[in-house]
């Protein structure tokens, strides 16, 4: 009774962890669909773009963090998806923003720090004083509207490893071995298993050969007489 039930408990835990590896599955699946459906409308986006300036200008960008002034929030590695804004009232305080530095220290770099405070110019433009989460002091300069390329949508966590692997011509190289190596061993553990099975298939022929090779032929005449003789006596016995 206890085998029974840890046996049944055992199948229960099988099931369920069974369940959950295809429910986990089905999520990475669903999230690589969405991911390649992103990516695919970025990088056509932006190709589309780069022939012909006059056209709409992608609504997303990608960019990839390489200092950890925004940490812990965002680390080093990491790809913030930022969406274009075209108002100056849809920026907040708070928000983290991506823009071209004016500032002596990075002027020209692409930088994406938080929006600490805005500031309204006489004209009525705004600019705004940024700082990285991580630093002590807000930058330097201020952020015109002009210089912004985006606000921060959301990150992907550590997808400009996979950049910077990919920029790299052995990463390449590691990217086309890793998949075809696993299929390799997935092959070979397939294989080793049905050799195992045709083993133990032989095994089991030998055996059953040798079982009956053994059993010699008077024997079996003599326990076919002692069946019909047992036979003949239970019936006598009934009629009686």
């Amino acid at each position: 009774m206890e085998k029974m039930n840890k046996r049944e408990r055992r199948k229960r835990i099988r099931y369920y962890i069974n369940k959950a590896m295809k429910l986990l599955s089905y999520a990475v699946i669903v999230v690589l669909i969405f991911l390649g459906i992103f990516f695919t409308y970025y990088f056509v986006s932006l190709k589309m773009y780069e022939r012909n300036p006059t056209a709409n200008i992608p609504r997303f960008g990608l960019y990839t963090i390489i200092s950890p002034s925004m940490e812990p929030n965002v680390k080093v590695y990491d790809v913030v998806v930022d969406l274009n804004v075209f108002n100056e009232n849809s920026i907040k305080k708070g928000d983290i923003i991506t823009f071209i530095s004016n500032s002596n220290v990075s002027k020209g770099l692409t930088v994406t720090h938080r929006v600490v405070d805005i500031i309204v110019n006489a004209d009525g433009s705004k600019s705004y004083i940024t700082k990285g989460d991580n630093n002590l002091k807000a930058d330097q300069a201020t952020v015109n509207y002009e210089d912004i390329l985006g606000k921060v949508l959301f990150k992907i966590p550590q997808l400009g490893r996979v950049q910077f692997l990919l920029a790299d011509k052995f990463g390449w190289i590691i990217m086309i071995l890793l998949p075809a190596l696993g299929v390799i061993i997935y092959d070979f553990i397939k294989l080793f298993r049905l050799l195992a099975f045709n083993s133990k298939f032989m095994r089991l022929s030998s055996i059953n050969s040798k079982i009956e090779t053994e059993i010699d032929v008077n024997d079996l005449n003599q326990l076919r007489t002692g069946l019909s003789t047992a036979k003949r006596f239970y019936k006598r016995k009934n009629q009686q």
